[in-house]
């Protein structure tokens, strides 16, 4: 006959076993799970603030409802500030879409924040066309202004101001074709 031997181990885990039914071992779990934490976040290290690259001079200008409105209309506020025109047929409807998002996302917010759309065609974005294009992308006008004023008024704001590069109007291209040959310095008639 053959004999099988069993050889058993006993673990010696009495260790762990006498810590988990510890009482005092939990007490100082919990007390060190929630305290480290708030530790680490009361105790953490902010970074600099960022430098103040320029100030935007105070301005008045006329938002879509021919109403006065300006700078000091913004302070307190966070603000978000764009650069469109109604007539843009590229980048500005895609922009405002954008825009529209952010709108959305704002909701809640209540007056502590504000969006600003500034036009760079102030001769053909009279306060009724602004209003129009408002409406258009369904614009909040508690948060939301667009605003116009003279072309003197917008160029000096856009590129003194926001550094922002601003040129006069040029013609509008015919098609693709005509937007790329202007792209590459050449003309065409």
């Amino acid at each position: 006959k053959i004999m099988t031997t069993l050889i058993a181990c006993k673990r010696d885990d009495y260790f762990f076993k006498s810590i988990l039914v510890n009482k005092y071992f939990w007490i100082f779990f919990i007390i060190f799970s929630t305290v480290w934490p708030i530790y680490r976040t009361l105790n953490r290290v902010l970074p600099e603030p960022l430098p103040v690259l320029s100030a935007v001079p105070s301005y008045t200008l006329v938002n879509q409802f021919g109403k006065s409105f300006g700078s000091d209309n913004l302070l307190g506020k966070l603000y978000l500030a764009n650069f469109v025109f109604t007539s843009c047929p590229s980048v500005c409807p895609k922009t405002m879409l954008r825009m529209q998002k952010i709108q959305k996302r704002l909701r809640g917010l209540g007056d502590k924040v504000g969006i600003v759309t500034f036009t760079v065609d102030p001769t053909n974005d009279t306060p009724a066309v602004l209003d129009k294009f408002a409406n258009k992308y369904h614009t909040n006008p508690f948060i939301w202004n667009l605003l116009t004023g003279t072309n003197q008024q917008i160029k000096k704001l856009l590129v003194e101001g926001f550094k922002v590069p601003m040129s006069d109007k040029e013609e509008t291209a015919k098609d693709v074709f005509d937007i790329m040959l202007r792209s590459n310095g050449l003309a065409y008639t």
